[in-house]
């Protein structure tokens, strides 16, 4: 077990942050792509992420239905006005 002092060094060396893992490496691709298809559809990347959050919270991982997914898409026409560049 880790004492104080070896986790605060640990920090400071970046030990543990997930940019540093191979699964925070897929995770901040996958948010970059979400980010970039986003304003490649015209859409503000903060406002739509928070859109989409807000929605897929509402049902258990990975049972969304495909309609709703549809419908969730950067280039879905029913998007609320927050995911647009104004």
């Amino acid at each position: 077990k880790k004492g104080r002092y070896e986790k605060e060094e640990s920090r400071k060396r970046g030990k543990g942050d997930h940019i540093d893992s191979v699964n925070g490496a897929k995770a901040s691709a996958f948010y970059y792509s979400i980010a970039e298809t986003t304003k490649a559809n015209g859409l503000k990347p903060y406002g739509y992420m928070r859109y989409l959050i807000s929605e897929l919270i509402k049902y258990p991982r990975g049972s969304v239905p495909d309609e709703e997914l549809e419908a969730l898409m950067p280039w879905s026409d029913s998007l609320p006005e927050i995911c647009y560049k104004k």
